[in-house]
């Protein structure tokens, strides 16, 4: 891969997770912003009395979109299938929150029968984020930076 490639991408990297940073960030001041009485303590989840879910699913929406991204950049990730693996599975964990929250979203339109299946598709996501994240237990964030594209492995091994 020649190295103004390689430079290329990874830039593209930076860039897709400093936005993928910052719309975990929104989504944090976003649910901390919400009431108690709002909010289901224990699983860090924002529950049906919440009259703007729809805004939380987009943000989701957001990184899943930027985490694909992330996926199909050339190089080090194509070839690295633990960080593919990892992707994944963080993919596939957004997209059950997402799908959560679209379903709070229809339940507040008053469609309940999207609002089920909505909630169902979630579970299922959930538990198949479940199985990939105990498949890839042993990887750790150290893996992410093996396959950072670039001459910054060392900083990103820092970070």
């Amino acid at each position: 891969m020649p190295r103004l490639q390689r430079l290329y991408t990874y830039l593209q990297y930076l860039k897709l997770s400093k936005t993928i940073w910052r719309t975990l960030y929104q989504l944090e001041v976003l649910m901390s912003s919400v009431a108690p009485e709002n909010r289901h303590i224990s699983l860090g989840l924002v529950t049906s009395g919440y009259h703007k879910p729809h805004e939380i699913a987009r943000l989701y929406d957001t990184v899943v979109q930027n985490l694909q991204e992330v996926s199909s950049l050339p190089g080090s990730i194509q070839e690295n299938h633990d960080v593919k693996a990892l992707l994944k599975a963080k993919i596939t964990a957004y997209k059950s929150l997402r799908c959560y929250y679209l379903a709070l979203a229809y339940l507040h339109g008053k469609n309940f029968l999207e609002s089920s299946s909505l909630l169902t598709r979630c579970q299922s996501q959930a538990n198949q984020a479940i199985e990939d994240l105990a498949a890839l237990d042993d990887l750790s964030e150290e893996t992410e930076a093996e396959a950072a594209p670039g001459h910054s492995r060392s900083v990103l091994r820092q970070l």
